[in-house]
Protein backbone atom coordinates (compact mmCIF):
# COMPACT_ATOMS: atom_id res chain seq x y z
CA UNK A 1 0.00 0.00 0.00
CA UNK A 2 2.82 2.39 0.89
CA UNK A 3 4.57 1.64 -2.40
CA UNK A 4 1.42 2.42 -4.40
CA UNK A 5 0.85 5.66 -2.51
CA UNK A 6 4.48 6.64 -3.06
CA UNK A 7 4.21 5.85 -6.80
CA UNK A 8 1.05 7.96 -7.13
CA UNK A 9 2.61 10.89 -5.24
CA UNK A 10 5.77 10.64 -7.36
CA UNK A 11 3.72 10.62 -10.59
CA UNK A 12 1.71 13.68 -9.50
CA UNK A 13 4.83 15.62 -8.51
CA UNK A 14 6.56 14.75 -11.82
CA UNK A 15 3.52 16.00 -13.77
CA UNK A 16 3.61 19.26 -11.81
CA UNK A 17 7.35 19.73 -12.45
CA UNK A 18 7.05 18.98 -16.16
CA UNK A 19 4.11 21.33 -16.69
CA UNK A 20 5.89 24.13 -14.80
CA UNK A 21 9.08 23.71 -16.84
CA UNK A 22 7.10 23.69 -20.10
CA UNK A 23 5.38 26.95 -19.16
CA UNK A 24 8.73 28.52 -18.19
CA UNK A 25 10.39 27.40 -21.42
CA UNK A 26 8.07 29.43 -23.59
CA UNK A 27 9.63 31.26 -26.50
CA UNK A 28 10.76 34.85 -26.13
CA UNK A 29 11.12 37.26 -29.02
CA UNK A 30 13.02 40.53 -29.35
CA UNK A 31 12.22 42.99 -32.12
CA UNK A 32 14.68 45.80 -32.79
CA UNK A 33 15.34 48.47 -35.37
CA UNK A 34 19.05 48.35 -36.17
CA UNK A 35 20.19 51.60 -37.83
CA UNK A 36 23.37 50.15 -39.37
CA UNK A 37 24.54 47.10 -41.31
CA UNK A 38 26.05 44.40 -39.10
CA UNK A 39 27.49 40.90 -39.20
CA UNK A 40 25.83 37.96 -37.47
CA UNK A 41 26.84 34.34 -38.03
CA UNK A 42 29.39 35.47 -40.67
CA UNK A 43 26.65 37.08 -42.78
CA UNK A 44 26.22 40.79 -43.34
CA UNK A 45 22.72 41.99 -42.58
CA UNK A 46 21.50 45.39 -43.75
CA UNK A 47 20.07 48.07 -41.48
CA UNK A 48 16.43 47.41 -40.70
CA UNK A 49 13.95 45.77 -38.34
CA UNK A 50 14.99 42.37 -36.98
CA UNK A 51 13.43 39.72 -34.82
CA UNK A 52 15.38 37.38 -32.53
CA UNK A 53 13.64 34.36 -31.03
CA UNK A 54 14.72 31.15 -29.37
CA UNK A 55 14.58 28.20 -31.74
CA UNK A 56 14.97 25.61 -28.97
CA UNK A 57 13.65 25.30 -25.43
CA UNK A 58 17.18 25.28 -23.98
CA UNK A 59 17.92 28.65 -25.68
CA UNK A 60 21.17 27.45 -27.23
CA UNK A 61 19.96 28.03 -30.78
CA UNK A 62 18.36 31.35 -31.78
CA UNK A 63 16.76 32.52 -35.02
CA UNK A 64 17.42 36.02 -36.40
CA UNK A 65 15.49 37.39 -39.32
CA UNK A 66 14.29 40.66 -40.74
CA UNK A 67 10.66 41.48 -40.14
CA UNK A 68 10.10 42.00 -43.88
CA UNK A 69 9.93 38.26 -44.58
CA UNK A 70 13.53 37.51 -45.61
CA UNK A 71 14.77 34.01 -44.68
CA UNK A 72 16.02 33.73 -41.10
CA UNK A 73 19.50 32.65 -40.01
CA UNK A 74 20.41 30.72 -36.90
CA UNK A 75 22.76 31.80 -34.13
CA UNK A 76 24.41 29.45 -31.66
CA UNK A 77 24.74 30.84 -28.13
CA UNK A 78 28.19 30.69 -26.58
CA UNK A 79 26.88 31.28 -23.07
CA UNK A 80 23.50 31.94 -21.55
CA UNK A 81 22.89 33.30 -18.09
CA UNK A 82 19.55 33.54 -16.34
CA UNK A 83 18.49 37.08 -15.52
CA UNK A 84 15.50 38.13 -13.46
CA UNK A 85 14.87 41.48 -15.11
CA UNK A 86 16.37 44.17 -17.25
CA UNK A 87 16.00 46.00 -20.50
CA UNK A 88 15.94 44.32 -23.87
CA UNK A 89 19.27 45.04 -25.51
CA UNK A 90 21.41 44.06 -28.46
CA UNK A 91 25.17 44.45 -28.00
CA UNK A 92 27.51 44.96 -30.95
CA UNK A 93 31.30 45.13 -31.27
CA UNK A 94 32.26 48.05 -33.49
CA UNK A 95 35.54 48.45 -35.35
CA UNK A 96 35.38 51.73 -37.29
CA UNK A 97 32.26 51.37 -39.45
CA UNK A 98 31.92 47.57 -39.06
CA UNK A 99 29.48 46.14 -36.51
CA UNK A 100 29.28 42.57 -35.21
CA UNK A 101 26.40 41.21 -33.13
CA UNK A 102 28.03 40.03 -29.90
CA UNK A 103 25.20 39.51 -27.40
CA UNK A 104 21.60 40.23 -26.57
CA UNK A 105 19.42 40.29 -23.51
CA UNK A 106 15.82 39.18 -23.08
CA UNK A 107 13.74 39.65 -19.92
CA UNK A 108 14.89 36.19 -18.77
CA UNK A 109 18.32 35.57 -20.31
CA UNK A 110 21.57 37.18 -21.30
CA UNK A 111 22.98 35.48 -24.41
CA UNK A 112 26.60 35.84 -25.56
CA UNK A 113 27.49 34.83 -29.11
CA UNK A 114 30.86 33.46 -30.25
CA UNK A 115 33.25 35.76 -32.12
CA UNK A 116 32.75 35.22 -35.86
CA UNK A 117 35.46 34.44 -38.38
CA UNK A 118 34.90 37.85 -39.99
CA UNK A 119 35.48 39.64 -36.67
CA UNK A 120 38.61 37.58 -35.91
CA UNK A 121 39.95 38.34 -39.40
CA UNK A 122 39.34 42.06 -38.93
CA UNK A 123 41.13 42.01 -35.56
CA UNK A 124 44.13 40.27 -37.13
CA UNK A 125 44.27 42.74 -40.02
CA UNK A 126 44.20 45.75 -37.69
CA UNK A 127 46.68 44.16 -35.29
CA UNK A 128 47.32 45.76 -31.90
CA UNK A 129 45.76 48.99 -33.16
CA UNK A 130 42.32 47.38 -33.45
CA UNK A 131 39.99 49.53 -31.38
CA UNK A 132 36.73 47.89 -30.40
CA UNK A 133 33.77 49.83 -29.05
CA UNK A 134 30.74 48.18 -27.52
CA UNK A 135 27.46 49.54 -28.85
CA UNK A 136 24.22 48.71 -27.03
CA UNK A 137 20.85 49.17 -28.66
CA UNK A 138 17.89 49.20 -26.32
CA UNK A 139 14.56 48.11 -27.65
CA UNK A 140 11.17 48.37 -26.06
CA UNK A 141 9.58 45.61 -28.09
CA UNK A 142 9.67 42.21 -26.48
CA UNK A 143 7.14 39.47 -26.85
CA UNK A 144 6.80 36.44 -24.60
CA UNK A 145 4.87 33.55 -26.03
Amino acid sequence: MKKQLFAIMFAISMCAVLSASTAYAQSQTIRADVPFAFTANNKTLQAGSYQLESATDNRILWRIGSTDGQPADFLMALTRVGSASGKLTLTFHRYGDKYFLAAFKTPSYEIALPVTKAERKLRLEKGPLATMDMVRLETVTGISR
